[in-house]
Order: structure tokens, then C-alpha cells, then sequence
């Protein structure tokens, strides 16, 4: 069930809006962003244009571009979708001819355009057919919510898509709950063009290996991921802004994959990307800002590849690479981060190519031990973790990531990476330890 509101309002009246306060550190910083909703390629572009135009041209079916699963890591291949194996397409409106958007979808055939007017629509959308869902006013006045649990808020996703070959295009969606996302793909493959993602537990769920392609794009205020990549999930965001996150994209298991090409990460409590458990991360000309405790960090065997990025301006660390993690990094600025902008644990270190970086005058990367800089002292204690996030290191002690006393420790490396065991060399210059001797009476 659901129902259509008032066109007027917009984002401007939602209550969601500021609902999830941010830490103190972040909390009287801005978004800054040229891509998202705000990139020149989708101010230029008339989605309503586009829905006339499928309207009036029939013998166009399916939807513009099947996203294709890779075989290794790189960018995502588009092909058309041959028109033989499509039915030919119609256009259905809402709310003119179907109250509701989930009337449309259950009327639609596949190949159809389901266009949806600007209102606020309480609903939870399930597709099960290969439709396009296309938005033809402005995109804030354009909403789409599930109805809400006094208790719970929200306890289904706003849209959850069981179908292949699913367009999104030009709406604004959201989710308040605290146990759902807000896009929910389990199979089949998901475009979003142009839309705001805003709340849920997850903004864009991506599992069961299903794929996404994302963009122009803005995924904000998500309790847990912005982004969330597993079970062979693949994914390509390409100039979108994912901000006020806790973690701005996760992608974990064996076989995700994930690749990022000109987007805004930023503000988000805790890391910005975090690719864990053996997934796989392809990472060109992002800027990954502004986040609570790291730009990128990488764990669990997870693998990473990042080109002419900017990570800057993280409170503890630009790139934290551990667990026998492997990385190439290339071309990368990774100045004015609070920490260091580049620690290695040892089990990575002769795992990690690095090219062509750029570090602050007079300060090098860290690859001795990820414990003597996170922690001031040895101490197995999770105490003083901030904001519940650890480090789980190699020899199974939690360490705290942002303790507020962990301080960088100085010392001369060669070539930016210090590959030297220097613990062996410092404990030859101590004198052994001997027995004391305790006098016997007679």
C-alpha cells in the first residue's frame, strides 16, 4: 500500500533531512562536490525528454545499455540490448493513469517506461519485470518513501529489485528504518542515473551476484554504507558523491567487485572505502576527503588498484593497507591527512607497489607495525576505541584505530618505504638481560 502526496515541499520539508547527526568533527563541514546531482553532463540532460521520446519511438525496446558482469577487475562493459528479444515497449504514467508506481510495475510488461510525476509517493516498490522507471520533474520533488513502523521506521527497502535489466532515472528516494537499505539489488543488473539515495541501514545494496552501474548520482546519511558490495557482487559508480555515511562503500567476500571512476567521497565517519575479506577494488581519479578515520583501507587479502586519486584531508590516515592486503598505487596525492598519508602493516609490505605518489614535504609512509602507530604503547585493550571502529591486526590484538593519543612515529626511511626490520637492529645495542643476584643469609 501507499499514496501520493502534495508535489510542493520537496527535499526542503523532509523531516529525514538532519535526522542522523554527525560527529563532532564533521559536523559543521559542508558537502563540496562538482559531480552527483550537480555534474554538467546531467544539468545538460532532459530525462523528460527522454520518456517522450520512448513514448513516441516503440519500435526502441529494452533499455539503452545492458550492464555486463566482468571477468576481472576493471571498468564495467556496456552492450545494447538486442531489440529481438524484447517486446515491444509502452510508456505508463503515474499518477495519471495509476495511482501508484507499484500498480504500474505489476500492470508493465517487460521493455516498459513507468514515468513517474513529481509528488512525495509512500511506497515500497518490489520489480520484477525489466522496466525503466523514470522520473520526468525535478528530482527533489520527485520522493519515493516507504510507509513507517512507530518503532522501527521503515523495515522494507524503498526499492528492491528482483529482475534484470532495471533502469532508474531522475527520483529522489529514501529510507528512515533502521534495518533496511534504501536500493536493493539481489539479481540481475541495476542502472541508477541521476538520482538522490538518501538513509537507510545501506543506501545501495548489491549482493547475491548481482551488478550495478551508478551515476550522477548522490548517496548521503546512511546509518552503516553508502555503498554496500558482497557475495560476488560487482558494481561501477562513475561520478557520484557518496557523503555523511558512516562508511561511504564496503565491498567484502570473495569475488566482489567494485570500480570507482571520478567520484566524491567524503565526510564519512569512519572510512571512506573499505574493501575487506578478498574483494577486489579498481580506484581512477576519485577525490576521497574529509572522512573521520581513513581515505581507503584495505584488509583481509583484499585487493586494490589506485590511479591518480586524491585521498587528503582524512582525520588519521589517506590509504591503510593490512591483513596480507595487496595494492598498486600509482599517481596518487595523499597529502594533508592527519596521521600519515600511507601505513602498511607487515604482513602487506612486500605487497605493495607504489609509483609517481605524492606526500607531504618531509613525512613518508609507515610500514614498520600498523600497532606502533595507532597506539602509543602495547595494549591489547579496546577500550579507548572511538566510534566502535578497530583495527584487527595479525596476531589477533584489537588495537584502536583513532585513539586520541596515537602519534606517528618519525624515523628515516629510504625511497618513501622502509622495508628493514629495525626492531633487530635496536635490540643489538642493548645490553643482555642478567639474573639479578639476591644474596642468600647465612
Amino acid at each position: 500500500m501507499g499514496c501520493c502526496e502534495s508535489k510542493d515541499g520537496g527535499l526542503a520539508g523532509l523531516s529525514q533531512i538532519g535526522e542522523w547527526p554527525l560527529s563532532g568533527w564533521s559536523s559543521a563541514r559542508l558537502p563540496n562536490s562538482s559531480v552527483g546531482l550537480l555534474s554538467r553532463e546531467l544539468q545538460a540532460y532532459d530525462f523528460a525528454a527522454e520518456a517522450a521520446f520512448l513514448d513516441a519511438s516503440p519500435s526502441v525496446v529494452g533499455r539503452p545499455a545492458q550492464m555486463v558482469r566482468p571477468h576481472s577487475i576493471g571498468p564495467h562493459v556496456l552492450e545494447k540490448q538486442p531489440s529481438a528479444s524484447v517486446p515491444a515497449k509502452k510508456a505508463l504514467s503515474v499518477p495519471q493513469d495509476y495511482k501508484l508506481i507499484q500498480d504500474a510495475l505489476d500492470a508493465a510488461n517487460d521493455g516498459d517506461v513507468i514515468r513517474i510525476g513529481t509528488g512525495r509517493y509512500r511506497e515500497a516498490l518490489v520489480v520484477r519485470k525489466r522496466v525503466q522507471i523514470i522520473g520526468v520533474g525535478r528530482v527533489d520533488l520527485t520522493i519515493i518513501e516507504p510507509p513507517t513502523d512507530l518503532i522501527w521506521g521503515a523495515t522494507m527497502a524503498t526499492l528492491h529489485v528482483e529482475s534484470s535489466e532495471v533502469r532508474v532515472c531522475n527520483l529522489t528516494l529514501i529510507n528512515s528504518g533502521n534495518t533496511a537499505a534504501v536500493v536493493e539489488n539481489m539479481c540481475g543488473d541495476l542502472t541508477v542515473e541521476g538520482c538522490a539515495i538518501h538513509g537507510g541501514v545501506s543506501g545501495l545494496k548489491i549482493c547475491e551476484s548481482a551488478t550495478a552501474n551508478v551515476r550522477f548520482s548522490d548517496i548521503s546519511d546512511s546509518k552503516a554504507h553508502g555503498v554496500f558490495v558482497s557475495k560476488q557482487g560487482h558494481i561501477a559508480i562513475e561520478k557520484s558523491h557518496i557523503f555523511r555515511c558512516d562508511t561511504g562503500v564496503l565491498v567484502t567476500d570473495l569475488g566482489s567487485q567494485a570500480s570507482l571512476v571520478r567520484n566524491d567521497v567524503e565526510l564519512c565517519q569512519q572510512v571512506g572505502v573499505m574493501v575487506d575479506s578478498s574483494s577486489q577494488a579498481l580506484f581512477d581519479d576519485n577525490n576521497i576527503t574529509r572522512n573521520g578515520v581513513a581515505g581507503v583501507y584495505l584488509s583481509a587479502g583484499s585487493r586494490g588498484v589506485m590511479t591518480s586519486n586524491r585521498v587528503s584531508s582524512n582525520a588519521q590516515v589517506g590509504i591503510c593497507i593490512v591483513q596480507g592486503s595487496l595494492a598498486s598505487l600509482k599517481n596518487n596525492d595523499l597529502r594533508s591527512n592527519g596521521g600519515r598519508p600511507l601505513v602498511i602493516s607487515q604482513s602487506s609490505t612486500d605487497l605493495v607497489e607504489a609509483e609517481s605518489n605524492v606526500f607531504d614535504e618531509g613525512v613518508t609512509p609507515f610500514t614498520r607495525s600498523v600497532k606502533d602507530f595507532f597506539s602509543s604503547g602495547p595494549s591489547n585493550s579496546s577500550s579507548k576505541a572511538m566510534n566502535g571502529f578497530h583495527l584487527e591486526m595479525e596476531d589477533s590484538d584489537t588495537v584502536p584505530i583513532n585513539s586520541p593519543d596515537a602519534q606517528p612515529t618519525l624515523e628515516p626511511e629510504l625511497n618513501g618505504i622502509n622495508h628493514e626490520d629495525q626492531d633487530d637492529d635496536e635490540s643489538k645495542d642493548e645490553p643482555p638481560c642478567e639474573p639479578e643476584q639476591v644474596e642468600t643469609p647465612i
